[in-house]
């Protein structure tokens, strides 16, 4: 028996919006380096996922400096693979390095004072899969946020406040409600996009 297809939700995004793009990255496996962007989205990611699972394990959220430290710290760690795009290349690799910082930073703590707070997880970083029926295929993801049966959640940076309805028309979100309820066997009540605009 030959082992199941692995599609992750990040593939499906990528092929509903451009089929050449996940014919590069996931077919033919071409990775493009991470641009400045990208690096503030994973840098603000990894300080809200360490303060949400130190509401899980504690109850309590960090104090602001260590969330501000990781999104800082994080930024600094990958800058030397960034693709600086032509909205930073005036700056210099130094000056959108500490562009990047900032940005990372001020997100951060914007979660922290924000969002977090309001947020009751028992899931952060929960990963899944889900077999297809019929077919061997498999679709995988990871939820950022879950807050029992109440809701998901996934954070975003963003330079603009998104369209209303963006996250009623979410193929990710969708996906992570039905992963749920084939884990929990429940859909949850809500689920949030938690858009975090510079």
């Amino acid at each position: 028996m030959h082992p199941k297809t692995q599609l992750h939700v990040s593939g499906l995004n990528l092929l509903s919006r451009c089929g050449i793009a996940f014919e590069y990255r996931y077919m033919k496996g071409l990775k493009l380096p991470p641009d400045v962007g990208l690096t503030i989205g994973k840098a603000v990611d990894v300080a809200v996922n360490t303060n949400m699972q130190a509401k899980v394990d504690t109850g309590h959220l960090l104090e602001t400096e260590a969330v501000e430290a990781l999104a800082r710290d994080a930024v600094v760690a990958g800058f030397d693979e960034v693709e600086i795009e032509e909205s930073y290349r005036m700056l210099g690799k130094q000056g959108a390095r500490d562009k990047a910082v900032d940005s990372s930073v001020i997100l951060s703590r914007l979660h922290h004072r924000q969002a977090a707070p309001k947020i009751s997880p028992t899931h952060v970083q929960r990963q899944w899969v889900v077999d297809i029926d019929g077919l061997d295929i498999q679709v995988a993801g990871t939820i950022d946020i879950q807050e029992g049966s109440r809701s998901i959640r996934d954070t975003k940076t963003s330079k603009k406040s998104p369209a209303a309805d963006l996250a009623d028309t979410s193929l990710q979100l969708t996906a992570y409600a039905l992963a749920v309820n084939a884990h929990d066997g429940m859909i949850p009540d809500k689920v949030h996009l938690d858009y975090l605009v510079n």
